[in-house]
């Protein structure tokens, strides 16, 4: 068994970076021309405007990692497990910032290192229990189905996306204009929408909503509609 926990191990640090840095983004090209940089110190600063759900994602998808770690590295001591967990989130948030494909946040490393000590202390408590053979028995093939039905949710997810035209255009997905499409810039980000419509199209699939930009410039010209 100790094969496949080290494959299990792998393939899964493979699918956290994939997801921290890309977001599970097949077209990798347009996330490295993306050139966004950004640092944000202050924790929880998003969450603060009720974006949670990232900040619980991230906390999620660590907890396997520090029950893979303990499987693997039954005679590593506690501390320095979690702190691998912690140098490895820093250094992704740390790749982010230096080819600007993302938001460095110290609110990710907050999350991902609390993640991984929640799955460090669950194999501490379960190996109280539960013997270690059957314990990491259920902790490998657990990983294996995990990997399966992620795996699965990306590519069955991701069929719209692989389908799409090329250059960086997207269909509208308005009632009212279906046939409709627009050609998006190759740097940034952008959405369209309405109050009745919801989401009509947007630039891309891995983005999310971010303040917009020349806020002057917007109200200036919804003062002079206004008028």
């Amino acid at each position: 068994m100790k094969p496949l926990f080290k494959i299990v191990l792998v393939a899964y640090l493979l699918v956290l970076l994939w997801l921290v840095l890309f977001k599970f983004s097949f077209d990798l090209s347009s996330v490295l021309d993306y050139q966004r940089r950004s640092l944000n110190l202050v924790p929880f600063a998003d969450t603060s405007e009720g974006n949670m759900g990232e900040a619980i994602l991230n906390f999620l998808v660590f907890v396997p990692l520090g029950l893979l770690l303990s499987a693997n590295f039954k005679q590593t001591n506690f501390w320095r497990k979690l702190t691998f967990i912690f140098l490895l989130s820093l250094a992704v948030e740390t790749i982010q910032f230096v080819f600007a494909i993302g938001i460095t946040d110290i609110t990710d490393v907050i999350t991902n290192t609390s993640g991984g000590l929640l799955g460090l202390l669950l194999y501490s408590l379960g190996n109280r229990y539960v013997p270690d053979k059957k314990l990491d028995r259920s902790i490998g093939v657990a990983g294996v189905l995990l990997l399966v039905v992620l795996f699965s949710f990306l590519y069955f997810g991701n069929v719209r996306f692989r389908h799409a035209p090329a250059t960086g255009t997207i269909p509208l997905q308005s009632s009212q204009l279906s046939e409709a499409s627009i050609a998006w810039q190759t740097v940034g980000q952008a959405a369209i929408g309405s109050v009745e419509e919801g989401l009509l199209a947007c630039s891309s699939d891995s983005g999310k909503p971010r303040p917009t930009a020349s806020m002057a410039k917007v109200i200036t010209v919804l003062a002079i509609m206004e008028k």
